[in-house]
This record gives structure tokens, sequence and C-alpha cells, in this order.
């Protein structure tokens, strides 16, 4: 079997760090385009230091979400992803990196969402949480991105009782491959520690993929300071 094809079915399992905004988006851009064994899955969770954070979509007004983010001294960033803004005071937070040649980046967006999140409604109802998939029950696109979690989307994590969102996430395409950023609500305090575990063998039964933990990569050190500066610059972040 070649190199490639062994690669192309481990899921990299990276360890947690926590991390400024600017440094969080930046960091998964960075194991989207610079990571040194590209053709591997890649899975990370992540936390947020300064607190409050908040992330919101690439193609949203940088004036209109500050508008949205009523907390005083917030730590706002653009994501590379689409989607609404999303508040990370309390989320549970992660990623998803897809090499180019894997079937996942050659889906449709649904299809992604719709296995990704299936995993992870396996998994919280594994940590005893009555998670199901929102019905993909409406006709045409879905509404405009605005603040996630005040309303469930086709494939979103919703709690089977109450019908909250639970869990959304946000992609992005390039020829490096396809990341996927997601994020829990609602439920983090409550989640077992082990969850990340319970996520990820479920994420790699669905993607069939072998998971593996890995230490932190290095990236290039021209890519690594030129992506970082990128997202915590006023060019960035106000670009809309």
């Amino acid at each position: 079997m070649a190199i490639s094809s062994v690669l192309n079915r481990q899921m990299h399992i990276l360890p947690d760090r926590s991390a400024s905004a600017f440094d969080n988006m930046a960091e998964d851009l960075l194991l989207l385009e610079d990571y040194l064994e590209p053709e591997a899955v890649r899975f990370r969770h992540y936390g947020w230091i300064p607190q409050p954070a908040f992330t919101f979509g690439y193609s949203q007004r940088y004036d209109w979400a500050c508008d949205q983010i009523t907390v005083p001294n917030p730590q706002i960033c653009r994501r590379p992803t689409g989607g609404g803004i999303v508040d990370h005071r309390e989320d549970w937070t992660y990623s998803i990196i897809f090499p180019p040649n894997h079937s996942f980046s050659q889906m449709e967006a649904t299809q992604v969402y719709n296995t990704v999140h299936q995993a992870l409604a396996n998994a919280l109802t594994k940590g005893g949480f009555q998670a199901v998939l929102a019905p993909c029950s409406r006709k045409g696109k879905p509404s405009r991105p605005s603040v996630c979690f005040e309303k469930a989307e086709p494939f979103d994590v919703i709690d089977t009782k109450t019908k909250n969102k639970i869990a959304g996430a946000a992609l992005k395409r390039n020829h490096h491959g396809l990341l996927l950023q997601g994020s829990i609500s609602q439920t983090p305090k409550e989640l077992p520690l082990k969850f990340k575990k319970i996520f990820t063998r479920e994420l790699s039964q669905l993607t069939d993929t072998d998971p593996t933990e890995k230490s932190w990569p290095i990236f290039s050190p021209e890519k690594d300071t030129t992506t970082r500066h990128l997202y915590a610059s006023a060019e960035w972040n106000n670009r809309r």
C-alpha cells in the first residue's frame, strides 16, 4: 500500500491547546495549509484565552458582528470558515482537516455536516445527553448566517427534548483540503472527561480513519508568522 494511502486513513489527534481567538484561527489555517503530513486527517480540541472570545463568519461584516456582541471588552476574530457569530465563553471547540484526496473533501457540504454531526450526536448520547440531528425539512437555501445557536439549521445537533441547538459547524474548502470548525454549546461543563476520546472514536468509524495521537506540529517560520499576523490584523477582521 502506498504511503499516501496509509496516511489518508490516519486521523492525527493533536494535543489540546488554549490561545487567543486570533491564534486559534491562525492555527486552524496552518493545520490546513502547512501540515508536514498533509495526507492525514487532523483533529484538535482547543480553548480560548483571554475571555470573552467570539468569532464570526468569513462573509459577515465586522461592524455588524460587533453590534451583536454586547459583553464588555470582547476579543473578536473573523474565521476562515463561514457561518454566524459564535460565543466561545462556554463552548467546546474543535476542528477537523481533511486532505484534498479524502472522500470528505469531495462531498457536498450538507453531507459533511451530516456525517460529522452524526458522529458528534452519537458521542453526546454515549456521554449521557439526548442528541439528534436537526431534520433537513426546509426547501431552498439555508437562512442567512447570523448569531449561532439561536436556531438550528438542517443537520445541526439538537437536544432531543427541547429541540435547542447543541452544536454547529462551518467549512472552508481550498486546494489544500477541507477545514471544518465546530462548536458544542450549552453542555460543555457537563461533558465527561473522556468525551474527546469518545467523539474521535465515533468520528474515525464514520470517516474510515484510524485515530493516532500526535505531538503538536512545527510550521514553517515564515508561514507561521505571516498567518498569525494576518488573523490579528485590522485588514483581515475589518475586510467587510
